[in-house]
């Protein structure tokens, strides 16, 4: 596992633990961004809601960081549907976000 996800890491749902940091350290060197990115899709429970929370607040700056990813936003609308409670609403709020923000992450048609 990589490190900054190591840091994200524990045992508290409530907690965000070292979310602070990361969210600073993957402004400073965005290409960390899909590291957190792929956290999300996580088995970790804790782990999937930090990285969901620190993903939802760099796109707050930075909406387009979330271009490359448009495949596995399928994978994390699943999570949303499955997923614990928590990481049920989360996942919902970032992406709604996604879409309002009109970051071309437009759904295709079928």
């Amino acid at each position: 596992m990589r490190a900054i996800l190591k840091r994200l890491i524990g045992v508290d749902r409530r907690s965000i633990g070292k979310s602070k940091e990361v969210v600073a350290e993957v402004l400073a060197n965005p290409k960390l961004f899909g590291i957190v990115f792929e956290g999300m899709l996580n088995d970790d429970p804790v782990l999937r809601m930090r990285c969901v929370g620190v993903v939802e607040k760099i796109t707050v700056e930075h909406p387009e960081y979330l271009r490359p990813f448009k495949e596995k936003l399928i994978q994390l609308q699943e999570l949303t549907r499955t997923g614990s409670p928590a990481m049920q609403t989360r996942g919902k709020k970032l992406l709604i976000k996604l879409i309002t923000r009109n970051s071309g992450l437009e759904r295709s048609s079928p």
